[in-house]
């Protein structure tokens, strides 16, 4: 009996000290439970300041980077116009020299036939009409044509000379 007595008594201060163990231990799992909980908040919270900063630091990437694009984009834009404007005086000057070259070519057929008339001529006819004494008002008269006939030509030698400076300065 007595070790039957020992037996219940060591039961009941066993059951005693678990009981007391279990009533501290939802405390105690309490306390570890918030711990962990503390520690898990903390390092959810150093995750989400290190993120901030990292999307600060990409943030700050990507305006530098859209900030490059719009410059690119604003200097390609100035290129492209000063190409337009640069092939639309290249095309302008190509259809002056075609223009003056043309009006070279008319010009220089006008002069060359004025050169053959004259050499053909001689300068006969200024002679004759000067020794024709027939008419002087006649001859007057037609002095003055060729005076005016001649200022046309001397005026087409200087058209010709002033073309083939400006086709000089295209070219």
């Amino acid at each position: 009996m007595l070790r039957r007595a020992v037996f219940v008594l060591t039961t009941a201060a066993a059951c005693w000290l678990q009981a007391q163990a279990v009533a501290q231990t939802p405390a105690q799992a309490e306390s570890s439970d918030l711990e962990r909980i503390n520690a898990a908040i903390a390092a959810a919270e150093r995750q989400l300041a290190a993120s901030r900063e990292e999307r600060g630091e990409v943030a700050a990437v990507i305006e530098e980077s859209e900030k490059a694009i719009l410059d690119t984009a604003r200097a390609l834009s100035t290129v492209r116009a000063e190409l337009e404007q640069q092939q639309q005086s290249l095309a302008e000057l190509n259809a002056a020299q075609a223009r003056l070259s043309a009006d070279s070519a008319a010009q220089q057929r006008i002069i060359a036939s004025y050169a053959r008339r004259a050499w053909m001529s001689g300068n006969e006819e200024y002679l004759k009409l000067l020794l024709n004494q027939d008419d002087p008002q006649r001859s007057a008269r037609v002095l003055r044509y060729y005076g005016y006939f001649s200022a046309a030509r001397a005026g087409k030698v200087d058209a010709f000379r002033k073309t083939l400076g400006e086709l000089s300065q295209v070219d």
